[in-house]
């Protein structure tokens, strides 16, 4: 110790806590035996925080049998609650090796420390701990009993079932509901006979309902009805979890046939309390409320159900019940619609939407004329869902709208609406598109023409890649490039290699990238030309079409292309030449190994984790030498993804002297990888 252990212990006893605290980080297993007991000493601290540091500290000397004892006689300082609870944290996190003394302590004439025992047995939850626990079950003190039926339930240590459920014999209140309450946590499997009479204690009830999830007789599917629609909400609830826990268990037809019981036995009060669970209740039994409920499928549960789907933890379950009800809700919720929060509105709108049933297209047409969005946008998806062609005309009515989330919902489900009704949905389209005030709508138009099949709207098209306005423009070369696959007319193609030399950059690029889609090898010398184009973004789509096109005449332009400054266009010319000629891309190695900019050699990592070659492995072994750890760790995994198990020894000699936590994480990964792959072969 760099400080005499005098001094530690006076500023030990100082009156300033964090005098104190800074002592204790002090003391350590270089101190020895001496710093340990100092740190004993400290783990009855006033102060939280110093005791904190303390536990920290003594865990370092580690478990010997020595520190272990130490802590166990802290469990006997009545006295010092702190130092108690300190010791047994620290036990607790000493683990195994500690397992055996406490079963011992479990013996010790010291009821509190018998106690703490099974605390921290059940905190360690070894095996052998737990059955030491199993022991405690049967002590003279009641606190400990009802700790060790605790533990137990905590552990979900199903072998425990048989004891515990011995332990129910004593006339024990508080013991009995601990003990029923750990039945529920390890799931055990009870009878309904032996939980029948706890039903009629009421401190005991709702313990006694949740372990009788755990029966599977048809006596405790009664027991629990019974309960469902009790005035004590602690008992509904309990009842609806362990009979959802019960239902779940069923195998097939037997299910089929609790579920009619079900149906049979729900009144207007079972109802009402499983409704007031799936709102009010807490996240489990909300859940387990909205399954009942659509297993037993009444309509009226609607109102209930759609309110719970307002919450997004339990929305999946409320959604799938209010579905499970099926076409017998639609009454109730049209009804409803019209008091219903701004939520709850959009969400039966999806409901609706997945019941397909042309009653409830009104309410969404009239929806779309609401004024907030949100409505507007889900009532729109619905329609879309739904098929019904009497959608197609409201739904074109919101091209015009303002707020760009409401036409593009309007215009995906036009497109839906498309492939069952396309010539109305044309027909529609064009219409907007020929009454159009703004550019907005001219290109929402084109963007619903460009998904439907070809027919009457090709010259529409056509004639708009002349438009006054880019963004209609390239809606315009979106519907050609379909257009081109549907009929592969000259015009079509001719159309989108024009567009090419078109003054707006966003407008060449977009040529580009469609040209790229074709997968015309005419296109590949009018996107060389664009390899010189004034903006970068232009030169970029050109490029990425090219390696789309794959031709390798395109080689030597490419390769050019690696000699620019500008960073993007260096990144696309790499993914591009490695596709259309990855043995051109390795002779490249040497300009590729000149560059300093991480986001380039990564690229290269990627493109070599494709490429077909063996020398594409020596390419990589080289990369894993970069200055970046991103480099090196992209080089790594590409090697592991290729299966490059000759490469182990080259991977092992970069671990050994790589310095940076996440790249050895990364090669430890990659090594154990292509071991596994080595083996197979």
């Amino acid at each position: 110790m760099n400080v005499s252990k005098k001094d530690i212990g006076n500023r030990l006893n100082d009156s300033d806590e964090e005098v104190r605290r800074l002592a204790v980080i002090e003391l350590g297993p270089p101190g020895g035996e001496d710093a340990r007991k100092m740190l004993i000493s400290a783990l009855g601290d006033e102060s939280w925080r110093v005791r904190k540091v303390a536990v920290e500290q003594i865990l370092a000397f580690g478990s010997s049998d020595e520190n272990i004892k130490d802590l166990l006689q802290c469990l006997h300082e009545e006295d010092n609650a702190g130092q108690r609870n300190a010791a047994a944290e620290a036990l607790a996190r000493i683990g195994q090796p500690a397992v055996e003394p406490l079963i011992k302590m479990l013996n010790d004439d010291d009821k509190d420390a018998r106690k703490f025992a099974v605390d921290i047995l059940g905190e360690i939850g070894d095996r052998q701990g737990l059955k030491g626990i199993l022991t405690a079950l049967e002590d003279e003190d009641e606190n400990v009993r009802v700790a060790a039926a605790e533990a137990l339930g905590r552990s979900g240590w199903q072998d425990a079932k048989d004891a515990l459920l011995k332990a129910l014999d004593r006339e024990d209140t508080m013991l009995n509901a601990t003990v029923l309450d750990a039945l529920f946590h390890i799931e055990a499997r009870v009878d309904a006979d032996m939980m029948e009479p706890f039903l009629k204690d009421p401190i005991l009830r709702r313990p006694a309902l949740l372990a009788l999830g755990g029966a599977s007789d048809e006596k405790a599917f009664e027991l629990l009805i019974q309960f469902l629609p009790d005035r004590r909400k602690g008992s509904r609830e309990a009842a609806i979890l362990s009979l959802d826990r019960l239902l779940s268990r069923y195998p097939e037809p037997e299910r089929q046939s609790v579920i009619e019981k079900l149906k049979e036995r729900a009144s207007n009060k079972v109802l009402e309390g499983m409704e007031s669970a799936v709102v009010t209740g807490d996240r489990e039994t909300r859940t387990a409320a909205a399954r009942l409920l659509g297993t037993i499928g009444r309509p009226e549960s609607s109102p209930a159900l759609l309110q719970a789907a307002a919450d997004e933890s339990i929305r999946r379950e409320a959604l799938k019940a209010l579905r499970q009800i099926g076409e017998g809700v639609i009454p109730s919720l049209l009804d409803a619609l019209p008091g219903l929060s701004l939520e709850e509105q959009v969400l039966t709108f999806e409901v609706l939407a997945t019941l397909g049933d042309e009653r409830t297209l009104p309410a969404m047409i009239d929806a779309l004329n609401e004024p907030d969005d949100r409505l507007k946008e889900a009532a729109a998806e619905a329609i879309g869902a739904l098929g019904d062609a009497r959608g197609i005309e409201p739904l074109t009515g919101l091209l015009s709208s303002d707020e760009p989330n409401v036409s593009r919902v309007a215009i995906n489900a036009l497109i839906s609406l498309a492939g069952m009704h396309p010539e109305k949905v044309r027909k529609a389209a064009i219409f907007a598109y020929e009454n159009a005030s703004s550019p907005a709508q001219r290109k929402s138009a084109l963007d619903i023409l460009a998904e439907v099949p070809a027919g009457g709207h090709d010259e529409i098209i056509l004639s708009a890649v002349h438009d006054d306005n880019a963004m209609v423009r390239i809606a315009a070369l979106k519907g050609i490039k379909s257009l081109h696959k549907s009929r592969a007319s000259g015009k079509y193609y001719n159309a989108l290699v024009a567009a090419l030399t078109d003054e707006n950059a966003d407008v060449r690029a977009s040529a580009s990238d469609y040209l790229g889609e074709l997968d015309d090898a005419r296109a590949v010398r009018p996107l060389l030309s664009m390899l010189h184009d004034d903006n970068v973004l232009a030169r970029v789509a050109a490029i990425k079409a090219l390696g789309k096109i794959g031709d390798p005449s395109c080689s030597p332009a490419l390769r050019e292309m690696l000699k620019n400054t500008v960073g993007l266009v260096t990144v696309a010319a790499i993914e591009a030449l490695s596709k259309v000629a990855p043995e051109d891309f390795l002779e490249e190695m040497d300009t590729f190994m000149e560059f300093d900019d991480p986001e380039v050699l990564k690229e290269v990592a990627r493109a070599l984790r494709t490429i077909p070659l063996k020398a594409a492995e020596d390419a990589l072994v080289s990369l894993l030498d970069r200055t970046s750890w991103e480099v090196r760790s992209e080089a790594a995994g590409a090697l592991a993804d290729r299966g490059a198990a000759e490469k182990i020894p080259e991977i092992k000699a970069r671990l050994e002297k790589e310095q940076d936590d996440f790249v050895r994480a990364v090669l430890h990964k990659a090594i154990a990888r292509l071991h596994g792959e080595a083996k197979e072969i």
